[in-house]
């Protein structure tokens, strides 16, 4: 049931509306696509702290040892001056990490990183909005499977993309961090990773 807390965080974008249900999976692919910070807090509201030591619990099980998370949307905190232990942290390394896990063991994780749009139905079967991503990128190339955005005022622009190679079970995963131009400087990195 999505609260009044969650319709206050930053940048809401899922059109969720205060008193609406929405499942699980409903909330993961409007936070997934369209980088929505109110969906994802619904979803990880029921849980409170719990559901950000889980985060952490799958960070450390992948061995993303240079990432911590301390809220479940990736979203600064509103204290600018908080140290670097009291913020959400991660790597370029770490990051390609996750993409390896999403890939080869997280199915629908890979599919709903990969839609550019997608009509979002409600489980009754009423439609709720057309996704968006904010992945500039996804369809731009065939090479590309697919990604997720990141912008916050202290990393900046980021963007992680999968991309496949002419190998069966090959891909590459491309990471921007601390960007002003994530889009345009992934497209440079993508031609530099697949020789085109």
């Amino acid at each position: 049931t999505i609260s009044e807390k969650s319709l206050s965080q930053l940048e809401p974008t899922g059109y969720l509306k205060k008193g609406e249900i929405l499942s699980r999976e409903a909330l993961l692919k409007i936070g997934l696509i369209e980088s929505s910070n109110d969906a994802i807090f619904a979803l990880s509201e029921p849980m409170g702290q719990g559901f950000i030591f889980l985060m952490n619990q799958k960070a450390k099980s992948l061995a993303m040892n240079d990432s911590s998370f301390f809220n479940p949307m990736g979203i600064d905190p509103q204290d600018i001056q908080a140290p670097a232990n009291k913020i959400n942290v991660s790597t370029g390394l770490d990051l390609v990490k996750l993409a390896k896990e999403i890939i080869f063991n997280q199915p629908e994780v890979s599919k709903m990183i990969s839609q550019k749009e997608m009509p979002l139905y409600l489980e009754n079967g009423v439609f709720h909005h057309n996704l968006q991503s904010t992945n500039e990128l996804l369809g731009e190339s065939p090479y590309i499977l697919g990604g997720k955005t990141g912008l916050t005022d202290r990393a900046g622009g980021c963007l992680l993309l999968i991309l496949k190679t002419n190998q069966p079970d090959e891909y590459i995963v491309n990471v921007i961090l601390g960007s002003k131009d994530r889009f345009g400087e992934m497209e440079t990195l993508n031609h530099c990773a697949l020789g085109r």
